[in-house]
């Protein structure tokens, strides 16, 4: 289920140089596909998004740490993203460094109040990425 194209959207870019994760440069935020394992029925659930390229991993946050997609990359981090052609498997972990976190949604919610607001997020390094729409698979 691949997201929308059109929905993809950008925030502050990260420095000259900066890597890019999923065809989007460092510091922007995105719509992308989440793709995790249920935790309890094991099939797939695929959730769009707001992620957020920074430092070569991907981002995914939320207000409380309640959401199934949350819950599923905590119990089962084995994920895959997808945005537009692009996509990958990764590995998910919980954030807990409050700075990280704080940089995570300022990066999301540029210019916002909610940037200010405490989150928590996942962390996802990616392990391949291709350009077909496809997953690696390693």
């Amino acid at each position: 289920m691949p997201p929308d194209p059109a929905a993809s959207t950008t925030g502050p870019q990260g420095p000259a140089g900066s890597t890019s994760v999923l065809g989007a440069p460092d510091g922007a935020a995105f719509r992308a596909v989440l793709v995790t394992r249920g935790r309890r029925t094991g099939s797939e659930h695929a959730v769009p998004l707001r992620a957020v390229s920074h430092s070569g991993r991907l981002y995914f946050s939320r207000h409380l740490p309640d959401g199934d997609w949350y819950l599923n990359a905590a119990a089962n981090p084995d994920v895959a993203v997808i945005r537009g052609e692009h996509s990958a498997r990764g590995t998910a972990r919980i954030v807990s460094d409050e700075g990280l976190l704080r940089i995570i949604s300022e990066l999301k919610y540029p210019g916002q109040d909610r940037a200010r607001e405490r989150r928590v997020a996942v962390e996802v390094s990616l392990d391949g990425c291709r350009g077909d729409g496809l997953a690696a698979t390693g």
